[in-house]
C-alpha cells in the first residue's frame, strides 16, 4: 500500500499548481494526497467534512484524508511514501504537505512558485521547516 502510494504521488509531478485544486487541471498540496488516494480506491472526506483551524491548519489536513497515520520521529526514520508536514516561515505553525519521495534525501509537494507538483531535494531550509512526519497505516 505504501509504495503504491508513492507510485501515485510520483506520476502526478509535473502536474499544474491550482489553489484548491484536486483534479489533474490542478492539484495543491493537499489535492496531490486526495488523488493519489482516490487512484487508488479510498474516498478521502471532502473540506466540508471538517473546520479547519488556522493553527492546526496541516494536522486537519492530514485528518482530511479519512485514513489513519501514526507519527514518524525523525527525518532518518521516514519511508518513500510518507507524508511530511512543513511548518509556515512567520510563526512555525504546520501550513504545508509533501509526501517523501526518497528517504531523508527528497520530497515531492505542490510548489506554487514554481506553478507545479515537483521533487524537490530535502536540504537545510525544508530540514527546518519540517513539523512532523506521518506514516499511513495499512489497513
Amino acid at each position: 500500500m505504501h509504495e503504491t502510494f508513492a507510485d501515485e504521488i510520483e506520476k502526478l509531478v509535473g502536474i499544474r499548481f491550482i489553489k484548491q485544486g484536486r483534479t489533474l487541471q490542478g492539484l495543491d498540496c493537499l489535492g496531490i494526497i486526495i488523488y493519489a488516494l482516490k487512484q487508488m480506491g479510498i474516498t478521502p472526506k471532502t473540506r466540508d467534512d471538517y473546520s479547519l483551524h488556522g493553527e492546526n491548519y496541516s494536522e486537519d489536513l492530514i485528518r482530511y484524508i479519512n485514513y489513519s497515520c501514526d507519527p514518524v520521529s525523525d527525518i532518518s526514520e521516514s519511508q518513500r511514501g510518507d507524508l511530511i508536514v512543513f511548518s509556515a516561515f512567520f510563526n512555525g505553525y504546520p501550513k504545508h504537505l509533501g509526501v517523501i519521495d526518497v528517504a531523508g534525501d527528497s520530497f515531492i509537494h505542490t510548489n506554487e512558485e514554481l506553478g507545479k507538483c515537483v521533487r524537490e531535494e530535502m536540504n537545510e531550509n525544508w530540514q527546518g521547516l519540517t513539523h512532523s512526519i506521518w506514516r499511513i497505516k495499512n489497513g
